[in-house]
C-alpha cells in the first residue's frame, strides 16, 4: 500500500522504541519522498488516491474490485494495513485480511514458504 507520510501521520507512536521511530521518522519518509517526487509537498497537500490510499474517498473505494490484504504480525507498518482494511471493510469491499502470525515485513517475500502458503491459499479462494 502507498506510504502516507510526511508529518500529520507518521505513526502511533506510543511505546516504540527509538529504532522503530527512526524506520518511520526517517527511512519510511525518504522513501515517501522517492515515490512523490520534486513536488512532494503539492502531492501532501492534493493527496492523490495514488499515493495516499488511507486519504482517498470512501466513494472511490466502494468502486474498488474485492480486497484481499496480507500482511505480518510484526510489520513496521502494520498500522497503515490496519487501518486500510478497516477502510475497506466500511466500504464493503474488503474479502479478507490475513496476518502472518509471529512474521515481520521482511518475512513478507516469495522465499519464505509459510506466506507463500498463504498466498497461494488466498489465490485459491478469491482468485
Amino acid at each position: 500500500m502507498p506510504l502516507i507520510f510526511p508529518h500529520d501521520m507518521l505513526g502511533p507512536y506510543e511505546g516504540w522504541s527509538a529504532w522503530k521511530r527512526f524506520e518511520h521518522e526517517v527511512v519510511m519518509r525518504q522513501q515517501y519522498l522517492c515515490y512523490a517526487g520534486r513536488g512532494w509537498e503539492a502531492r501532501w497537500a492534493e493527496k492523490p488516491a495514488w499515493l495516499h490510499v488511507l486519504a482517498a474517498p470512501e466513494e472511490l473505494i466502494r468502486r474498488a474490485p474485492p480486497h484481499v490484504l496480507l500482511s505480518t504480525e510484526f510489520d513496521m507498518m502494520r498500522w497503515q494495513h490496519d487501518e486500510y482494511a478497516a477502510r475497506l471493510h466500511r466500504c464493503g469491499v474488503l474479502a479478507d485480511y490475513v496476518l502472518l502470525p509471529g512474521a515481520a515485513h521482511t518475512d513478507a517475500t516469495p522465499f519464505n514458504a509459510k506466506f507463500v502458503k498463504i498466498y497461494k491459499q488466498a489465490f485459491d479462494l478469491y482468485g
